[in-house]
């Protein structure tokens, strides 16, 4: 990611919420399977759809499996943004990427939500992101799941808290 990339954060979608929300996801130890169906040919929308509209989408995966990797290509949406590994089979590629990225856009947005399966790695990023960047003490969150089943109906109640609690102002028009 070049300093030029880093002016496409947030999305045209996102640029004009007040409040800006960047989910930051491993899709490495089945929580990639959350965004495409049971069926290999056909692209399920319906868990991008259940983000909240004032939300990016960063899509961290491992690109040794053509079939994630062609998957993912298929999710074409203006707030998804994917990074696979560039070396294929690189054990912590997925954490190596996202702190990275995280790194970049720690002023982008109000509030980063980090979704993980079990991966101990990422409570240092998180902790050491506090440390360095105090701005985000309280705008970083760590989320746990076992599997995509768990990650859909957490999407699910955030959008609908989001919508109860009026957290999600409708975009400023410039």
């Amino acid at each position: 990611m070049s300093d030029s990339d880093i002016n496409n954060y947030p999305s045209t979608t996102v640029r004009n919420y007040p409040n800006k929300i960047a989910f930051l996801i491993d899709c490495d130890g089945g929580l990639g399977k959350a965004f495409y169906p049971r069926r290999p040919t056909v692209i399920e929308p319906k868990l991008i759809k259940n983000f909240p509209p004032n939300s990016d989408i960063f899509l961290f995966f491992n690109s040794n499996d053509p079939n994630i990797v062609e998957r993912m290509e298929e999710l074409k949406y203006p707030n998804v943004h994917k990074f696979p590994n560039i070396i294929a089979n690189s054990r912590n590629g997925a954490d190596m990427n996202l702190s990275f990225i995280l790194g970049a856009i720690n002023n982008k947005y109000d509030n980063y939500i980090i979704i993980v399966r079990h991966d101990k790695a990422y409570e240092e990023i998180k902790e050491r992101l506090k440390y360095t960047h105090p701005h985000l003490k309280n705008h970083i969150e760590l989320r746990r799941f076992n599997d995509p089943e768990e990650l859909t109906q957490y999407v699910r109640e955030f959008n609908k808290s989001q919508e109860e609690g009026q957290n999600i102002s409708k975009p400023v028009r410039i």
